[in-house]
């Protein structure tokens, strides 16, 4: 799976590549009890949708959030508002995905605050895909599990 990385270039969506979601709730190597388990992946979800409501006038549909050993990857469905939906019809996928980039990463620190509050971890790291065509965004937060810190 790939991920546009905060450390990548952000001038346009070249690069990006497509990925699914996991289809079962595969955690490997997650230690459930380092990382919070189910109850902050709700959490996490919730929260999420919450931002993107206020971000950008609607809220994902459906969400789903992992935990891994190394953090957290949630997958926000079903994010486009009528008119991005009508642009990446009409073959501009390139101008919402341009747009929704500058967004996320204007707000970029809000996000990893609420974050780093339901985990009482630091981020070491965070990324970004989004994807119009498939109308699917992704966070992925990196936290420190000890030795990284």
């Amino acid at each position: 799976m790939s991920f546009a990385s905060r450390e990548a270039s952000h001038d346009g969506c070249e690069g990006l590549i497509a990925a699914e979601p996991p289809v079962a709730q595969a955690t490997p190597n997650a230690d459930p009890s380092a990382m919070g388990g189910g109850a902050v992946c709700n959490d996490i979800s919730t929260t999420l949708v919450k931002l993107y409501r206020e971000i950008f006038g609607r809220g994902p549909v459906r969400t789903t959030t992992y935990a891994f050993d190394v953090g957290y990857v949630t997958f926000l469905r079903e994010v486009l508002v009528p008119h991005e939906r009508a642009l990446v019809l009409g073959g501009r996928a390139d101008l919402v995905c341009e747009t929704r980039m500058a967004i996320r990463e204007a707000e970029r620190e809000r996000l990893i605050a609420e974050v780093q509050r339901l985990t009482g971890r630091p981020v070491l790291h965070e990324s970004f895909q989004f994807q119009p065509e498939r109308n699917l965004a992704i966070e992925l937060f990196w936290i420190p599990t000890g030795s990284e810190e």
